[in-house]
């Protein structure tokens, strides 16, 4: 065998590790790419007003076939930090075998410093016979009942507001900018986790190429379809989740429903949870953009069992350059309405001449945290006895070692 014949294959082998290793890092520099492009889409949202009406079915559990649930108009605006965010639903919860039929309007508004949010309650709709689609839409279009009950709460946290996030999850509407339904999560941050591995190809779908971005991150494997023809838009994006992967902050096999879904679904672990979302595209003001999309959600839990939720959402009046009026809160508030704080409890607040009243001396949301003192919890009486005695019988125990080990040194 001649010297050539003995290098060869090593030099192969060579060949083709390097030839993948260089693939590998195209293929990184790609799905990097790709992100920056994804990236530069979201980052649009962050300045938008639009106008949403979804139509929401469910199928599975009581629902033998695909089934109408909700209608609702929306209407969601957002400049840097501060948003507003205005929803008026209507459809049934159903419990106890019975469709027991809602009408509800919520107001959420964040300045940047503080959040409020207002519910109004028609409670004359839970007295219907019955309720369908086609009444739920002219209720929607219509004005609420007499019976109206208000709530309202507040939240105030100069240093961080807790809700400072909160439009990112609210409606359907979360993933245009980018956040996985329910989880409070964005699909940006958890593919720049390290703990995620991504991936890019290309596909055709519905007729138009897409590049493909791909990430495992420790919410499930998602993936999204970019459309190379209007500037790498997500023509779809498909969340699937399994196992260890996180819904929120609870591995996917130890995830049940909980809350309403409880209602209709089975009391049984989830295997699966799928999250599967087309949008369609528009051009607004020479922009190209998203308005609507149809979501799938599809559940698998053990003996085979599966639930299906379905959402059709159109967006309308989609504006990039939202009026500061846009971001101001609208529902009208009785005079006299009792305020809860939520992250001071404690506190007693009304509605009050157009503003939010509290016992203290500035009667502003704004003043809160200014007037905000930190009391000391006084000891209670019944422990002083208690520290005093344990505090005797530790100096007599420390006196008497002390004693000890002078004795034993003398001796």
């Amino acid at each position: 065998m001649s010297k050539f014949q003995t290098w060869l294959p090593p030099c192969l082998l060579i060949a083709l590790l390097s030839q993948g290793k260089a693939a590998a890092l195209s293929d990184a520099a790609k799905a990097d790419e790709l992100l920056a492009k994804y990236q530069a889409f979201v980052a649009e949202f962050e300045s938008v007003r639009f106008d949403s009406d979804t139509t929401t079915y469910q199928k599975g559990g009581p629902f033998a076939e695909w089934t109408w649930v909700v209608t609702s108009h929306a209407a969601f605006s957002r400049k840097g930090d501060r948003w507003r965010f205005l929803i008026h639903e209507v459809g049934y919860n159903y419990y106890d075998h019975k469709k027991i039929p809602f009408d509800l309007e919520t107001e959420q508004t964040f300045d940047g410093r503080s959040y409020f949010m207002v519910d109004r309650d028609d409670r004359e709709a839970r007295e219907l016979p019955e309720i369908d689609e086609t009444s739920a839409r002219q209720r929607l279009a219509g004005h609420l009942g007499r019976r109206v009950e208000t709530q309202a709460s507040a939240e105030i946290d100069t240093e961080k507001p807790a809700a400072a996030r909160d439009y990112a999850v609210q409606n359907e509407t979360c993933l245009f900018y980018g956040y996985i339904p329910g989880d409070r999560v964005s699909i940006i941050d958890l593919f720049h986790d390290k703990r995620s591995r991504l991936t890019a190809g290309a596909d055709a779908l519905g007729g138009r190429t897409c590049d493909i971005l791909r990430g495992a991150t420790s919410h499930g494997v998602i993936t999204l379809w970019l459309d190379r023809e209007s500037n790498h838009i997500p023509i779809r994006i498909l969340i699937r989740r399994s196992g260890d992967d996180l819904v929120g902050n609870t591995p996917m096999r130890k995830q049940k429903p909980h809350g309403d879904d409880k209602r209709v679904m089975p009391n049984l672990p989830m295997l699966g949870y799928d999250i599967d979302a087309e949008f369609k595209h528009s051009t607004i003001g020479g922009q190209d953009t998203i308005s609507g999309c149809l979501r799938e959600d599809r559940f698998t839990f053990e003996r085979g069992v599966t639930y299906g939720r379905r959402i059709e959402m159109n967006l309308t009046r989609v504006d990039f350059n939202p009026k500061p009026e846009d971001l101001e809160p609208t529902l009208a508030i009785p005079e006299g309405n009792y305020v809860s704080i939520r992250n001071a409890p404690g506190i007693a607040a009304k509605w009050s001449g157009g503003k939010l009243v509290m016992n203290y001396d500035k009667p502003t949301v704004a003043a809160l945290k200014a007037n905000w003192v930190s009391e000391e919890i006084p000891t209670p009486a019944w422990r002083r006895p208690i520290v005093l005695t344990t505090t005797v019988l530790l100096i007599i125990a420390v006196s008497l070692l002390a004693r000890r080990l002078i004795v034993k040194r003398v001796e």
